[in-house]
């Protein structure tokens, strides 16, 4: 059975310049993910948009949320949304580790690949 890997990229599709631009971070993290452990193992699903609706469809085993800091509110937000660990990771949380917020339940900091060895 495949584990099922929900990877959000936290963005505001008001706002043009960020809906215009593919999370090519999370594209090549599915890659390296997929070499390292195979295309058996992780079934992948890559969403900046619909993410509740989401969430509930695919029913992740864990999910994986990139932000950047003025959109890391919404990061929290969907975080919130979910039972399944979360993995919490861009640039906001590289330069601002202090502000993930404790107590909120299995949310971790996810500095990339690294993170699976």
């Amino acid at each position: 059975m495949k584990t099922k890997f929900l990877l959000i990229n936290a963005i505001n599709p008001a706002r043009e310049i960020e809906a215009s631009m593919p999370p090519l971070g999370l594209g090549y993290l599915v890659s390296a993910l997929r070499e390292e452990f195979g295309e058996e193992t992780i079934e992948f699903k890559i969403v900046d948009r619909r993410v509740k609706e989401s969430l509930k469809r695919f029913k992740p085993d864990l999910v994986g949320i990139t932000s950047v800091s003025q959109n890391y509110n919404l990061a929290q937000e969907y975080a919130r949304l979910t039972k399944a660990p979360v993995l919490v990771g861009g640039i906001h949380l590289t330069s601002l580790p202090s502000s993930l917020a404790k107590g909120n339940g299995d949310w971790r900091h996810w500095r990339g690949r690294k993170d699976f060895d």
